[in-house]
């Protein structure tokens, strides 16, 4: 089978990770330990996001080199709509509990998790622009690859880089995904080239995953203590991502054979297409939310939680929307 086949559920993989990783920051309780257990790696949807940006990267630098053009598109995407978030974040914190200025501008340019003074709007936004910069540099790489052990090796030395900021949590959390990255940028390539998915590839994929997930759980179960200083609770995912991401596919191409299937993979895709209004719009509202739950304004509880999800589905629809309708308006005025 061609990899670009089970790769075009990619917006399947962007929707799923979007909702581990809005499930993973809700403060929901359950009973159930599986349930509890899935919650706890939801961290897990930020390697899915990496991963398949690699990949799109790729496919997309593949069409159209100018690495100029790659981020005057990019930037056109994100800066505004991230603004247009982070204004009322900013002012929130002013409120609540104060920012300092040098804090704003750190937030408004998107470097401020690189520091370690706080009140960083989230640290993916950070991270988000140091993978574009590293992007169109493993492109480039990758494309003039003829042996596989130059793919192994970049891999450990992306590792082995990660391995200077264990101690600096705010570092770390950043440049343990950079080999994920990788990782996708080298799928890229190989649906580029047309290369066919062998039985050995699957197994060899999903292996890794299972090894990389009992892997996580021997961390969680005995390392406690140096999950987040040494960057255990992110390594595991090097291996676990590219199988999970193939084995959703898998199953994306099962429910594609059936109405209800059709059905629900056309809503993921949706999603799919908007998690990054969606990752800002969450952001906002769960921040917002915990700092009155801590001040006593709301309960803390599964019920509120609920309700919270479901406006937070339901602003980020309306800002979705509101974004497409402003694109429609400026392509019509550009073609005046």
């Amino acid at each position: 089978m061609e990899l670009k086949k089970l790769t075009k559920y990619r917006n399947v993989w962007m929707a799923l990770a979007i909702l581990w990783v809005v499930f993973f920051h809700s403060e929901l309780t359950f009973e159930s330990s599986l349930i509890s257990n899935i919650k706890l790696i939801g961290y897990g949807g930020v390697d899915i996001f990496v991963f398949a940006s690699g990949m799109g990267c790729y496919l997309s630098l593949s069409k159209n080199e100018d690495v100029l053009a790659f981020y005057k598109k990019r930037i056109q995407k994100i800066i505004p709509l991230y603004w247009f978030i982070l204004i009322p974040w900013l002012l929130f914190k002013v409120f609540s509990t104060g920012i300092t200025l040098p804090q704003v501008f750190g937030n408004l340019f998107c470097v401020q998790s690189f520091n370690t003074t706080g009140n960083d709007f989230n640290w993916y936004i950070s991270a988000m622009w140091l993978y574009y910069l590293l992007i169109p540099v493993f492109f480039f790489l990758v494309k003039n690859i003829k042996k596989t052990i130059t793919y192994w090796s970049i891999l450990l030395l992306t590792i082995m880089l990660s391995f200077s900021f264990i101690n600096s949590i705010n570092l770390i959390i950043i440049f343990t995904r950079i080999p994920v990255l990788f990782l996708g940028i080298c799928l890229g390539k190989c649906i580029h080239k047309g290369i066919k998915l062998r039985k050995v590839h699957c197994i060899a994929a999903f292996l890794a995953s299972v090894a990389g997930f009992l892997l996580l759980a021997f961390f969680i179960q005995n390392y406690e203590a140096k999950l987040w200083v040494y960057g255990l609770w992110w390594y595991p995912f090097i291996f676990i991502t590219p199988g999970l991401c193939l084995l959703i596919s898998f199953v994306c191409c099962l429910l594609d054979k059936i109405k209800p299937g059709q059905f629900l993979l056309k809503g993921l895709e949706c999603i799919g297409n908007h998690t990054f209004e969606i990752y800002l719009i969450h952001i906002l509202l769960f921040e917002a939310f915990k700092y009155c739950a801590r001040s006593g304004y709301v309960w803390n509880c599964n019920r509120n939680w609920i309700l919270l999800l479901l406006l937070t589905g339901v602003a980020s629809a309306l800002f979705a929307l509101g974004n497409m309708l402003v694109h429609k308006m400026a392509a019509r005025h550009h073609k005046k």
